[in-house]
C-alpha cells in the first residue's frame, strides 16, 4: 500500500511542478498576461506529465523515469532560455515547441530503454 501512495505523490509532484514552471515562465520570462484558457492548458498538460511519471513509477521502470525526468528539466530549461532570448516575437512559440520536442524525445528514449531492459531480462530467463 505504501508503494501506491508514493507513486501518486511522485506524479502529483511532477504535475504541480509543471504547472508552476509554466506559470513562472509565461508570466515572468515572457511577461505576458495569463488568461483562463492558459490556466486550463497548463492544468491539462500538467496532469498529462504527472500521469506519465506515475505510469513509469507504478511499473517500476526506474531507467525510463530517470531519462524522462532529465528530459523534463532540460525541456523546461530550454523553454525558459528561449523565452528570454530575442527571437523577434517568436520566442513564445519556439520555446513551447522546443519544450514539447525535448519531452517527446525523453519519453521515447525512456520507453526504448525500458523495452531493451525488458528484452534483456526476458532473454536471461529463457
Amino acid at each position: 500500500m505504501k508503494s501506491k501512495k508514493n507513486v501518486f505523490y511522485i506524479g502529483l509532484l511532477f504535475a504541480v511542478m509543471t504547472f508552476i514552471l509554466f506559470y513562472v515562465a509565461i508570466s515572468f520570462a515572457l511577461k505576458q498576461e495569463i488568461t483562463i484558457q492558459n490556466y486550463i492548458a497548463y492544468f491539462v498538460f500538467s496532469l498529462l506529465v504527472g500521469l506519465i511519471v506515475m505510469i513509469f513509477a507504478k511499473m517500476k521502470h526506474n531507467l525510463g523515469l530517470i531519462i524522462f525526468s532529465v528530459s523534463y528539466f532540460l525541456a523546461f530549461g530550454v523553454m525558459i532560455y528561449s523565452f528570454m532570448s530575442d527571437l523577434s516575437g517568436w520566442q513564445d512559440l519556439a520555446g513551447i515547441l522546443q519544450m514539447m520536442f525535448t519531452l517527446g524525445i525523453g519519453l521515447a528514449l525512456g520507453l526504448v530503454a525500458q523495452l531493451v531492459l525488458y528484452l534483456i531480462d526476458r532473454r536471461k530467463k529463457s
